[in-house]
C-alpha cells in the first residue's frame, strides 16, 4: 500500500517532532503493510519550510534503512498563491508532478476554492481535495462535491473516518461517499505515534466491506502509484447523491 497522505518529517508542523518518533511511526507503517509515505507536511500560514528542508528531512530519514520510501509531496491550504508558493519551492507537488494536495477551511464557508481551483486547474495542475468528509460545508450538503468532482478534482478520504477518530458527522460522510463511488485514494493523515498506522488495518476491513477489495486496491494503491508516474487517472463515474423529502441524504 501506498500512503498519500501523512505528516510525517520531524519539526515541520504539527505532526511528528522528533527524529526518533519518524523512524518509529515509518516502522509503524511497514508493519501496517505501507511500501511508500508521501510526506504531505503542510503548508499554511502557520507552517512554511522550504522544499530543501522537506527533502533533507526526507534523506536523514532513508538513512535508517527502514525499507518504507518516502516521497515529498505537501499539504496546501487553499489561498490565492498556491502556484506561486510551488514556484518558489515552498511548497511541493506529489513527487514532483502536475498533482497537489490541497486542503480547506474545516469549519466555515470557503466560496474562493471555486476560484482557485479552476486557477490552478487552467495551469496544468490536478488537484486533489484532502479528506472531504471532515469539512462541515459538506458534512451539511453532501452535494456540493459532486460540482467539485465534475471540474476535474480527486477525493482523498482518511482511513480512520470510517473508525469514527474525527467524529460522527465525518463517519457517517465517509461512508456515503465510499457508497456512491466518490474517493479515488486514501491516506492515514497520521499526525503521531500509536494512534493511525497500528488502526488502518482495522479501518481497511470496515472500508473493503463498502466498496470491495478491487476498489480498495486502487485507492490504497494503484491510483496513487499513477499519480507518483504523473499519469491521468479517469475520475470513475459516480452515484448522484439524492436527498430525501426529509432531508436526509443518501
Amino acid at each position: 500500500m501506498i500512503d498519500f497522505h501523512s505528516h510525517i518529517l520531524p519539526g515541520l508542523d504539527d505532526g511528528i517532532q522528533s527524529f526518533e518518533e519518524s523512524v518509529e511511526v515509518i516502522k509503524e507503517a511497514k508493519e501496517a503493510g505501507f511500501e511508500k509515505i508521501i510526506c504531505t507536511t503542510h503548508n499554511s500560514g502557520y507552517f512554511t519550510s522550504t522544499e530543501e528542508e522537506r527533502i533533507t528531512k526526507i534523506k536523514e530519514l532513508e538513512r535508517e534503512e527502514i525499507g518504507v520510501e518516502l516521497i515529498l509531496g505537501s499539504e496546501i491550504y487553499s489561498r490565492t498563491n498556491i502556484a506561486e508558493l510551488i514556484e518558489n519551492k515552498e511548497a511541493s507537488t506529489i513527487n514532483n508532478t502536475k498533482y497537489i494536495l490541497v486542503e480547506i477551511p474545516l469549519h466555515k464557508e470557503y466560496p474562493e476554492f471555486k476560484n482557485i481551483m479552476f486557477d490552478l486547474i487552467s495551469r496544468g495542475y490536478k488537484l486533489v481535495l484532502a479528506h472531504p468528509e471532515r469539512y462541515s460545508v459538506f458534512q451539511k450538503n453532501p452535494k456540493e462535491l459532486e460540482d467539485i468532482i465534475n471540474s476535474g478534482v480527486y477525493l482523498q478520504a482518511n482511513y480512520m473516518s470510517i473508525e469514527g477518530f474525527y467524529g460522527k458527522e465525518s463517519k457517517k460522510l465517509v461512508e456515503l461517499l465510499y457508497k456512491h463511488n466518490m474517493i479515488t485514494f486514501l491516506g492515514t493523515d497520521v499526525h503521531c505515534t500509536g494512534a493511525y498506522y497500528c488502526d488502518v488495518p482495522k479501518a481497511s476491513k470496515k472500508i473493503i466491506e463498502l466498496v470491495g477489495e478491487e476498489k480498495f486496491d486502487e485507492m490504497s494503491n494503484s491510483n496513487i502509484q499513477l499519480v507518483l508516474e504523473n499519469k491521468e487517472i479517469e475520475l470513475a463515474d459516480y452515484i448522484p447523491i439524492e436527498k430525501t423529502f426529509l432531508g436526509k441524504f443518501k
